[in-house]
């Protein structure tokens, strides 16, 4: 589950990446992500993956950041292979990657913890931070 969040534009126009990832908006999505999570009945102390998306136009910053976050988070973390992708509407080709964090329960503080260290280091290497997200097991 993830929510959209309004057209933030083409990538290439960003000019100030500190801006770009405007904390306040994370905090107030992870709000909203948490509060429709637990108002679909699920548990609040069951574990949750949360997964943290980001995309560069520049496939070294991208590499540099992964590093650093691998650094930062150590074992806690897995790293998705990043993709390369196309954006029909801007027509411009960008690099994404996926960060996958466990968490033993569904806790808005440690994901903003979360969000407020990725950010920064988004912020060192003119990477974007477009959000996170969750997966349910379909349980058969």
């Amino acid at each position: 589950m993830s929510l959209d969040y309004e057209d933030r534009g083409p990538l290439s126009a960003i000019k100030d990446y500190a801006k770009f990832n405007d904390l306040d908006n994370f905090y107030h999505m992870t709000d909203q992500i948490v509060g429709e999570i637990l108002a679909d009945g699920n548990p609040e102390d069951e574990e949750y993956d949360i997964i943290h998306y980001f995309s560069s136009l520049n496939f070294a910053n991208l590499e540099k950041f992964v590093v650093e976050v691998n650094n930062v988070f150590g074992d806690e973390i897995y790293i998705e292979d990043p993709d390369e992708c196309f954006d029909e509407e801007y027509k411009e080709t960008f690099f994404s990657v996926s960060i996958i964090i466990t968490h033993p329960k569904l806790d808005a503080q440690a994901i903003y913890d979360e969000i407020t260290k990725l950010v920064s280091i988004c912020n060192e290497f003119n990477v974007a931070y477009d959000g996170w997200g969750t997966q349910f097991e379909d349980e058969e």
